[in-house]
């Protein structure tokens, strides 16, 4: 979480903390949870990744 924020935050992105929090509360917190499982964690975050990168480039292209 430091190292995230460490490079997040100087760069302007700080909307990067909040999954990554949830996702380290789920790791630790509730590790024996299937949605704590490192493939959901991985998988979720790539998907999430792809749909906004889409969804910016979309709205991008319209300004």
């Amino acid at each position: 979480m430091c190292i995230i924020s460490l490079i997040a935050v100087p760069f302007g992105f700080p909307m990067v903390l909040g999954p990554i929090g949830a996702s380290c509360l789920l790791v630790f917190a509730a590790h024996a949870s299937p949605f704590s499982q490192p493939r959901h964690i991985l998988g979720g975050h790539f998907i999430s990744t792809i749909v906004a990168l889409s969804i910016w480039d979309i709205l991008e292209k319209r300004i």
